[in-house]
């Protein structure tokens, strides 16, 4: 049972009686709000209780990291492979042939990019909120 009262410290408030409204609320559970399965961190170190938590969502945080890495190598494709496509054209005989190629590489590479982003935010958004995703 949970019981609570608001009440003001400062007497010119609690002599104004619109300011002083005591409160009573009662609950019957036992908490407002309690874990599903609790789980025993291990506090001897701060690197262990911060380990202890990191490999229970294990898969959120090699998501979070393969999305920051896979976002990051394929930021690097649309430059090289433009580079590539100018070459291509300032040939004495400019080789139309790789220009398709290399678009249609960017174009797949970017969209693979945005895979791998949405992979990266949901998996930082999740570690950043817990597994519940109601805080």
């Amino acid at each position: 049972m949970v019981e609570s009262s608001y009440t003001f410290r400062y007497r010119s408030l609690a002599r104004r009686r619109e300011f002083f409204y005591p409160m009573t609320t009662t609950t019957t559970s036992p908490a407002e709000f309690s874990m599903h399965r609790p789980h025993n961190s291990d506090r001897t170190g701060a690197v262990r209780w911060v380990w202890s938590h990191a490999r229970r969502h294990g898969w959120i945080i090699t998501m979070l990291v393969l999305g920051a890495i896979g976002n990051a190598a394929l930021a690097a494709v649309v430059p090289v492979l433009t580079g590539d496509a100018f070459n291509a054209m300032l040939k004495p005989t400019p080789d139309t042939s790789v220009l398709l190629p290399l678009a249609l590489t960017i174009g797949f590479s970017q969209i693979l990019r945005g895979v791998l982003q949405l992979g990266r935010n949901f998996g930082a958004e999740r570690t950043k909120n817990g597994t519940s995703g109601t805080r």
